[in-house]
């Protein structure tokens, strides 16, 4: 599976492409797809929980245009799916 990233928004919340790609291989990850967009909220191998958004393109790429941390609803509702 082939992945893009919108380097610029990653970078302005401090979020790196590793830290997505653990990101993606959470298994507690949450997914919400909202149309064609998907919001995971999923942990670092650090513990820091990130809220992703990417979206599938024409060619079969997963395109990532968005990561920031958790916001704290988001948070709890992850640590809660956890236990």
């Amino acid at each position: 599976m082939t992945f893009r990233f919108h380097q610029p928004n990653l970078d302005k919340h401090g979020v790196s492409v590793g830290e997505v790609e653990e990101c993606l291989s959470d298994p507690l990850r949450l997914i919400r797809a909202v149309g064609g967009v998907y919001i995971m909220i999923a942990a670092t191998a650090t513990g820091r929980i990130l809220e992703i958004a990417f979206k599938r393109e024409k060619d079969g790429a997963v395109f990532v245009f968005h990561g920031m941390n958790a916001r704290d609803h988001q948070r709890r509702h992850y640590k809660r799916r956890g236990k």
